[in-house]
């Protein structure tokens, strides 16, 4: 009976021990659902920004763009050459952003993928308190710096969509006098 006994109290120590969390473990559990939550708030940002909507509104002004060019007018006013200034400075930054939102994309995959592995390494005890810290810091920095550019890009391009919407109906017009202006010019010639 003693021996059983002993035998028991040995086993309930093991498991107790087996299930205890060092402290670098419970901290580092908490400072990955740091970047966890900051990850899920970028992704939220990217999903909920309206992409296709700017796409088209990127090949709105870039045709329009192009219709002027081709128009070779040299014969615009200061306030209409203004306007076609305003107008291309929108083309700019959705530019940007549909060059690197696959980017973006494939960088918050891997930083999931990254977050899930270090979690797991960390909960078995893969590493020390201190590597776990050098690889937690090299997530920290490259989230951080996914999150600066990419947050940055989609603002930029949701002010521009609104100065795309403010300046569109004045750009349809401003087309369509471009419009009859070249072909009234080419009637006389």
């Amino acid at each position: 009976m003693t021996r059983n006994f002993i035998l028991l109290c040995f086993a309930l120590i093991s498991i107790t021990l087996a299930s205890c969390e060092p402290d670098y473990v419970k901290a580092g559990k908490r400072q990955i659902d740091s970047l966890d939550t900051q990850y899920q708030q970028l992704q939220t940002s990217i999903k909920e920004f309206k992409y296709e909507e700017a796409m088209e509104k990127l090949e709105t002004v870039e045709e329009h763009l192009e219709h002027f060019q081709a128009s070779n007018q040299d014969t615009l006013s200061r306030d209409e050459a203004m306007l076609l200034s305003n107008y291309h400075s929108v083309a700019e930054p959705l530019e940007k952003l549909k060059e690197r939102y696959q980017y973006y994309q494939d960088e918050l995959q891997t930083t999931r993928k990254q977050l899930d592995g270090l979690r797991h390494d960390l909960e078995n005890k893969a590493f020390t308190d201190s590597l776990f810290q050098v690889y937690l810091s090299d997530e920290r920095n490259a989230l951080n710096r996914l999150q600066q550019e990419a947050s940055q890009a989609v603002e930029m391009a949701k002010k521009k969509m609104v100065v795309f919407d403010s300046l569109q109906p004045r750009i349809t017009r401003l087309a369509k006098s471009v419009n009859i202006e070249v072909e009234n010019e080419k009637d006389e010639k």
